[in-house]
């Protein structure tokens, strides 16, 4: 994935909603569920499709927990 484009071919497409990527890369939902529920397509060569999921990481801020399920935090130095 990168922030540019280079010129080279596309490999992979996902066609799915800002809402829907974003509930993905902060772990609210999972890229199986989203895909089994139709709410995310991705196309492009089988073999390359099948290691997407390995290539998208979740966002350091979804290991802070939610509202509904606070991190518990230790204070304790050394």
């Amino acid at each position: 994935m990168c922030l540019t484009d280079h010129g080279y071919n596309v490999d992979i497409l996902i066609k799915c909603s800002l809402k829907v990527m974003t509930e993905i890369w902060i772990c609210e939902r999972t890229f199986n569920d989203a895909l089994k529920q139709g709410d995310i397509n991705v196309l492009g060569e089988p073999q390359l499709v099948k290691r997407l999921q390995d290539w998208l990481r979740t966002s350091p801020l979804s290991k802070l927990g939610s509202l509904e399920s606070l991190p518990v935090l230790n204070w304790q130095i050394g």
